[in-house]
C-alpha cells in the first residue's frame, strides 16, 4: 500500500463501528495508513457509532483550532427498564411502571431540555474526578462520589419516532453534553425507567455522517487536505515571506503591501482590510504563490505572525 506523505496536513472522516472505542480507530488507521501520528477529537462510546475526526501528520497540529462547539446525534431510549451505565452495556433493571407515556407528554417534557441547562455526567465516563478517571471508580463500586454538574446547550431536540416503550431523539447540542445523562433524566422527570439503546453522532458543525468513511475504505487515497475543513480567508504569500515568519517574526501589513505581486493575488483582503479589528484576532489560511497549503497565521494589530507554523 502507498504510505502518506508526512510533510503535508490531513485529515479524515471516520464512521467509528459499533464495539469499537475510539482508540481501536486510531490504532486500525495507524496500521493501515502507516504511520503514527493520528489523532482524534471528540471520543464516542464503544457502543455509540457515527462521525469521527482523524488528524493526520502535521494536520494534528491544528486540534486546538477545532472546537466543535455544535453537534447532531440520533438516539434511541427504552423505557421500563435502566442500567448503571445509562446504556445497554451492563444488565438492565426492570421497574413496575405499567402506563404508557403519552407522546404529548414526552413533548412537553423535552422542552425543558432545550437551551441551556445544567447536566451531571453519568459515573461510567472518562471524567477525572481526584485524579482518575470516574468509570474506574465507579467499577471499584465507589458510589459517594460527588460528580460536577457542568453547563450545556441544547439547541434542537426533537422526536423522529416513537412506539411504546421505544423513543427515537434526534439532538443537537454543545460539546461536553452526555446522551445517555439526557436519557436518564428524561426518565427520572417522567417516573419511568428508561435507558439508551443506540447512539449515532451524525454532524460535527458542518462536517457531516454521509461524507466519512467505513474502516474498510481508509487508504491513503481517501485521506483529505486539511485546508479543506477550515473556513478562514485566505491569503497569498511569496516564499521569502513565508521563511522568514518561519522563525517566528512578524510583518505589518504596510510591509506586506510592497511585495512584489501582493496586491494582485490578496484582492479581497485589500477590499476588506479596513472591516478588521485591531482588538481581535483574524485568522488566515497562508498559501504560497503556487497555492500550497502552508498553515495559519493571524492578523492582531495592523501586524501578521504565525500561529504554528509546520
Amino acid at each position: 500500500m502507498k504510505k502518506i506523505e508526512n510533510n503535508l496536513h490531513w485529515f479524515l472522516l471516520v464512521n467509528k463501528p459499533l464495539t469499537w472505542t475510539s482508540f481501536d480507530v486510531i490504532w486500525y488507521s495507524r496500521k493501515v495508513l502507516q504511520t503514527k501520528k493520528i489523532w482524534h477529537t471528540w471520543t464516542l462510546d464503544p457502543l455509540a457509532t457515527g462521525l469521527m475526526i482523524l488528524w493526520i501528520w502535521k494536520g494534528t497540529k491544528f486540534l486546538n483550532f477545532h472546537t466543535a462547539d455544535r453537534k447532531t446525534y440520533e438516539a434511541d431510549v427504552r423505557f421500563w427498564f435502566t442500567t448503571e451505565t445509562y446504556d445497554d452495556e451492563w444488565e438492565k433493571i426492570s421497574t413496575n411502571f405499567e402506563w404508557e407515556i403519552w407522546k404529548q407528554k414526552l413533548f412537553e417534557e423535552l422542552e425543558n431540555f432545550k437551551w441551556k441547562i445544567k447536566q451531571i455526567p453519568p459515573r461510567f465516563s472518562a471524567i477525572k474526578v481526584w485524579w482518575q478517571k470516574l468509570c474506574n471508580l465507579a467499577r471499584k463500586w465507589q458510589k459517594n462520589i460527588k460528580i460536577p454538574e457542568r453547563e450545556i446547550t441544547i439547541f434542537e431536540i426533537k422526536i423522529l419516532d416513537y412506539k411504546w416503550p421505544d423513543l427515537k431523539l434526534k439532538i443537537t447540542c454543545s460539546s461536553w453534553t452526555y446522551i445517555r445523562s439526557i436519557a436518564n433524566d428524561l426518565w427520572e422527570n417522567l417516573w419511568c425507567w428508561g435507558y439508551l439503546t443506540w447512539l449515532k453522532r451524525t454532524e460535527i458543525e458542518d462536517l457531516k455522517l454521509e461524507d466519512a468513511i467505513e474502516k474498510d475504505e481508509i487508504s491513503p487515497e481517501k485521506i483529505i487536505p486539511l485546508d479543506k475543513i477550515l473556513d478562514f480567508e485566505k491569503l497569498f504569500l511569496v516564499e521569502k515571506i513565508i521563511e522568514r515568519m518561519g522563525f517566528w517574526q512578524k510583518i505589518s501589513i504596510e510591509k506586506l503591501e510592497l511585495e512584489e505581486n501582493f496586491l494582485n493575488r490578496n484582492k479581497n483582503f485589500l477590499d476588506n482590510k479596513n472591516d478588521f479589528s485591531p482588538d481581535e484576532e483574524k485568522f488566515f489560511r497562508i498559501y504560497d504563490f503556487e497555492e500550497k497549503f502552508i498553515w495559519i497565521w493571524v492578523l492582531f494589530d495592523g501586524v501578521l505572525k504565525s500561529k504554528i507554523f509546520i
